[in-house]
């Protein structure tokens, strides 16, 4: 926000929340398709391309609506509302373009590795990611670079300007 805008306000804050759950959606739910593929005895090569190219689109097309829904606020009077549609809207872009790159290679990566599985089919019904197995170690080794972002943006960060008032 602060790159785009120049200034962090209350909505531009909230936009960090928003965007995570908005990100954490797109990947649960090619995940959970992935899973449903893979569960069906297709490979995980063909199932993460059965995925891409299924359900790919509508992942796509979702996440552009959803930017159109935060760029309607930018013709608002209100300079506030102008902020949080153009940094929502980019924000949205820049996840979608995230998911669609990142998620494939990073799924193929722990495939390869054998650290993360999709167990077999049980006879209890079992809900969507209770027949997924990511081990610890890996869950370890994934949290790193984002610890490391972290703490790099907190100790080097730009310098913030917090605006209050979102009339001006």
């Amino acid at each position: 926000a602060h790159l785009a805008i120049g200034v962090i306000t209350p909505l531009t804050i909230l936009l960090t929340a928003l965007l995570f759950a908005l990100g954490t959606g797109l990947i649960v739910y090619l995940l959970g398709r992935y899973e449903e593929e893979r569960l069906k005895g297709l490979g995980p090569k063909l199932s993460l391309e059965t995925v891409l190219l299924e359900t790919g689109p509508a992942v796509v097309l979702g996440s552009l609506i959803t930017s159109i829904g935060f760029f309607v606020l930018l013709p608002s009077p209100l300079k506030g509302y102008r902020d949080f549609g153009l940094v929502g809207g980019v924000g949205m872009l820049f996840l979608m373009c995230s998911v669609m790159v990142l998620f494939p290679a990073l799924l193929r990566l722990l495939q390869r590795h054998k650290t993360f599985q999709v167990a077999g089919k049980s006879k209890n019904n079992l809900l969507p990611f209770q027949r997924t197995r990511l081990h610890k170690k890996t869950l370890f080794w994934m949290s790193i670079p984002l610890i490391a972002i972290f703490v790099i943006s907190f100790l080097f960060g730009l310098p913030l300007t917090y605006e209050k008032e979102l009339r001006e």
